[in-house]
């Protein structure tokens, strides 16, 4: 009798156990291979905010690493079941992140890109929610869109922070350089852009500026790329004055000698034709320098760069010397 009242209790005991975990699992599956996700001490050099440690076993599923990432950094994330990518693809290697606390979310939904997986967000930023999808399956979807992430494009450090954040997709403005059409940029810039209408390139002519929309990385090559189509700044010459007295010879009788060898006019600035017809742009010339005679004082005034003054001191110091027979 005894020994009946025993097994009925662990029999019991048993259907209790296994029901409680039915139970759970409806609400929340469990997981497969569960990822280690714990706290860590603050990382050198940051402001003092904690690290966040999370492993990622090698074959996880990626519906399980949504769910552990969903708990641990406190976002909602939601699927649609039927979506293979999700359900399907598991993560290979062994990934190990350890990020500030805050970027944990955003560097799950980096290491998802190479697997097509996007984090699409949806709502106001109070009620937020983010819908896991099929990068592929997303661009047939009507209702459903890449929402851009306003994004300032002035610094070399936001370019850097952007070629690391393949899964943010932004909308940026970027200014052209003076001189440039900008209907000519958009279409060297449209071979950047993310194919199959992902990205986009439109410019405003008015403003002399670019409205570009797609991944972080590719605005950031495109930024790059018009910094590349501004002509570096010329170092500023060395301009500088000088007054020559003279001993010997009148200031003016000096001045016409000197103009011959330092005439003021610039070349042609029509392109000059080589042998096989194509057009070559003239020169830049050097700055002419300008000579300017005081007869009172029988004073030159050289204004040219420093190489300049210094070869028209040379020659009027030739020049001035008295009179032959005298």
């Amino acid at each position: 009798m005894r020994v009946g009242v025993v097994v009925g209790v662990v029999v019991m005991l048993g259907l209790a156990v296994g029901f409680s975990a039915r139970a759970h699992g409806a609400d929340a599956p469990p997981l497969e291979a569960p990822p280690v996700i714990r706290s860590g001490a603050p990382a050198a050099g940051a402001s003092g905010e904690p690290t966040v440690e999370i492993l990622v076993g090698d074959g996880m599923a990626v519906r399980d690493l949504l769910l552990a990432v969903s708990s641990a950094a406190q976002r909602t994330i939601v699927w649609e079941p039927q979506d293979k990518a999700i359900a399907t693809r598991r993560i290979v290697g062994s990934p190990r992140l350890r990020v500030p606390t805050s970027q944990l979310f955003d560097a799950v939904a980096d290491l998802l890109v190479p697997y097509e997986i996007l984090l699409v967000p949806l709502g106001a930023p109070e009620r937020q929610v983010w819908f896991a999808t099929d990068a592929r399956a997303l661009q047939a979807q009507t209702m459903l869109r890449l929402r851009a992430t306003p994004v300032a494009m002035d610094d070399e450090a936001t370019a850097a922070r952007l070629e690391g954040r393949p899964a943010l997709f932004v909308t940026a403005v970027l200014r052209v350089p003076t001189g440039v059409d900008p209907r000519a940029v958009r279409s060297a810039l449209g071979r950047l852009v993310t194919p199959n209408n992902v990205g986009s390139v439109q410019e405003v002519p008015e403003a002399s500026a670019l409205v570009v929309t797609d991944f972080a990385p590719a605005v950031a090559q495109m930024w790059r790329t018009l910094r590349l189509l501004t002509p570096p700044p010329t170092p500023s010459e060395d301009v500088m004055t000088a007054y020559l007295t003279l001993a010997h010879r009148d200031a003016a009788d000096v001045l016409g000698l000197l103009g011959p060898l330092f005439q003021e006019t610039a070349p042609s600035p029509r392109a000059v034709p080589t042998p096989d017809g194509n057009p070559v742009a003239p020169r830049s010339r050097e700055p002419a320098v300008r000579i300017v005679a005081d007869v009172a004082t029988r004073t030159l005034v050289v204004r040219g760069t420093s190489a300049q003054v210094a070869e028209v001191t040379r020659v009027v110091s030739r020049l001035d010397q008295p009179p032959v027979g005298k």
